[in-house]
């Protein structure tokens, strides 16, 4: 169980500067985490930022995700971000039994790639189901460029006046 942390409930990615920026130094050569196996369900609450966010990884695996916001964060305030920050790094065998994400103000599930392009190591994503409700909407991008496979078998979005937006961007 994660909750209430000041930023995001938890990060799979490189370390950067003590700001927290991208556009600071890198203070780890570690181009992504490894081989990480979650047996069972996270349960993220009410963590500030994003409930869960996959930076970089080769070899992710879970059996289930519980995504829950009932207070207001900061953006991009996403259940679950995969959403790589630099070309270098990587969204490789990426395996998720199921998610359940509930009340973001920003996307249950986003899946943003547009840092990659065709010099990217192939990305290997499967999702199980996913199941979102009462949160702004879910988020799927590419720069259309990319190589390998994306997989999710079933998608269910139940939310008035919501939306499911899928672009190449």
């Amino acid at each position: 169980n994660v909750s209430e942390c000041f930023g995001d409930g938890l990060y799979f990615g490189r370390a950067y500067s003590p700001d927290g920026t991208s556009t600071g130094f890198i203070v780890s050569s570690v181009l992504f985490n490894e081989n990480i196996t979650i047996v069972g369900t996270i349960k993220a609450t009410d963590n500030r930022r994003n409930n869960v966010s996959i930076i970089s990884v080769d070899g992710f695996f879970c059996d289930a995700m519980a995504l829950t916001k009932t207070t207001a964060g900061i953006a991009p305030d996403a259940g679950l971000d995969i959403e790589p920050n630099n070309i270098d790094e990587r969204n490789s065998n990426i395996n998720i039994g199921s998610i359940k994400s509930r009340g973001h103000d920003g996307a249950g599930f986003t899946l943003g790639l547009r840092n990659f392009n065709t010099t990217t190591d192939p990305v290997s994503i499967w999702i199980g189901n996913i199941n979102s409700k009462d949160d702004r909407d879910c988020f799927l991008s590419t720069p259309g460029e990319i190589e390998g496979s994306i997989k999710i078998d079933t998608m269910n979005i139940e939310c008035e006046a919501r939306r499911f937006a899928m672009r190449k961007t």
